[in-house]
């Protein structure tokens, strides 16, 4: 279980690119720590519609509050911006289920 009020004891070593997330929370707090463009591949599900998405592009746009209870991030696709939300969300256009970041 996240909890957001919770304390950082340990963080994890620097890795490499590309990376695998589960995690939207964890992704964004590492994309606001990455320069340069990035890429995002997004497998999911369509909040609107609840099949399966997929959606690819370069991130644009990162969302993190201070309390980290609201965490989101945007990817430019040949389609136009899509908002990635995570598990359950319901105000982005895909719930991530496995993200990748590399380097646009």
């Amino acid at each position: 279980m996240l909890w957001a009020s919770g304390e950082t004891l340990a963080m994890t070593p620097e890795r490499e690119l590309p990376r695998h997330y589960a995690s939207l929370r964890r992704c964004v707090e590492e994309l606001k720590a990455l320069s340069g463009p990035l890429r995002a591949s997004v497998e999911g599900r369509d909040v609107l519609t609840g099949e399966p998405r997929a959606v690819a592009g370069t991130v644009v746009e990162t969302t993190l509050n201070d309390e980290e209870s609201i965490a989101s991030f945007t990817v430019e696709t040949d389609d136009g911006r899509v908002r990635v939300g995570g598990r359950v969300a319901a105000l982005e256009d895909v719930e991530a289920h496995e993200i990748t970041i590399e380097r646009a």
